[in-house]
């Protein structure tokens, strides 16, 4: 797919689910986007826009000059086993790992302070989610990604071992798609301290 350079402008997610695109080249004169290696970025390359799901590369190292991973960027990227972010990165959007079905680990940075909603949904083979010790922000328990004082369970990995977890009582808020292809899982406990189910 090409991008001229008279485009200013591309929506969140605008790629999402073009499970046969390889690669996006941008005119080199366009004033706000660029692509490195047929992948999408800003044009100071402070943000990464899409990586296309039929991507050649089965793992991959974000340049540090990332700072935000947009909205669907690595959206159904079948290819990717192993998915390197730099510790420059502060914010992860929404979905931004969908559908990732070979990905098996990630390790979030302690630079990251906000994790958007749903981000490793479909990810039927993650097992687990490592955050460095000193993000002040999410921490990993058993490969569970929660908030760091606890009161928020963002994701629990689908192809982790547990067939049955209770949720610790610290945990007020389920986050959206946080149980997502738990193909292990056959009982969930859910305790009385829980009043938001995303």
């Amino acid at each position: 797919y090409e991008l001229f350079s008279s485009i200013t402008s591309i929506c969140d997610s605008a790629f999402s689910d073009c499970r046969n695109l390889e690669s996006i080249l941008v005119e080199s004169n366009n004033q706000h986007f660029c692509s490195i290696d047929g992948i999408l970025f800003s044009k100071n390359l402070d943000t990464i826009l899409c990586f296309p799901s039929n991507h050649k590369f089965s793992s991959y190292c974000i340049p540090t000059s990332v700072t935000l991973i947009g909205d669907s960027a690595f959206s159904s990227c079948c290819n990717l086993q192993s998915i390197t972010i730099p510790t420059s990165v502060t914010s992860i959007g929404d979905s931004v790992f969908y559908g990732c079905s070979n990905l098996k680990s990630i390790t979030i940075p302690s630079s990251v302070t906000l994790i958007g909603d749903s981000i490793f949904s479909n990810c039927s083979n993650l097992r687990s989610i490592a955050v460095e010790p000193n993000n002040l922000n999410y921490v990993s328990i058993n490969g569970i990604l929660f908030t760091k004082n606890l009161e928020k369970l963002v994701c629990f990995p689908a192809a982790q071992d547990f067939n049955s977890y209770t949720i610790p009582t610290s945990v007020t808020s389920i986050g959206d798609s946080a149980f997502s292809g738990c193909k292990n899982l056959q009982s969930i406990t859910i305790p009385t301290s829980v009043t938001s189910i995303g």
